[in-house]
């Protein structure tokens, strides 16, 4: 049976959201590991990325990420909903990455899965899509 959680439940689901942001704009693989499940995936336009596939890139410096932020409107405001020890967080990102020579700027949709199996959000899955 699923439910909607209390304001503190769904607020520390936005800030283990802002933490995987923040993470990731570190560009330092272990602090993105200690957000991001050992099992973990990213499904991209271009197929499913692991969370090992994930951070070697990060390691290699053949992707990084220098923005990650919501947009100020509307669209940007997550929706979660949480059920139990599982929270899907949904919401639009611009963000921009460097893959080797390139780089790209992103709007994004995104729908973050994440897990609390020891009273601590992380990510196990999360689903980009253009959102132009």
């Amino acid at each position: 049976m699923s439910t909607l959680a209390a304001s503190g439940d769904t607020a520390g689901v936005v800030a283990a959201q802002q933490a995987w942001s923040d993470s990731v704009l570190t560009n330092d693989a272990d602090v993105i590991a200690d957000q991001l499940r050992s099992d973990g995936v990213i499904v991209t336009p271009d197929g499913i990325v692991s969370a090992d596939q994930f951070l070697a890139a990060i390691r290699t410096s053949a992707l990084s990420h220098t923005r990650m932020e919501a947009p100020e409107d509307p669209d940007g405001d997550p929706r979660v909903r949480i059920f139990g020890d599982t929270a899907v967080l949904t919401q639009r990102v611009l963000s921009t990455e460097v893959a080797g020579p390139n780089t790209r700027d992103n709007d994004e949709w995104t729908t973050t899965v994440f897990v609390r199996p020891h009273g601590r959000w992380q990510v196990a899955l999360m689903h980009v899509t253009p959102a132009n």
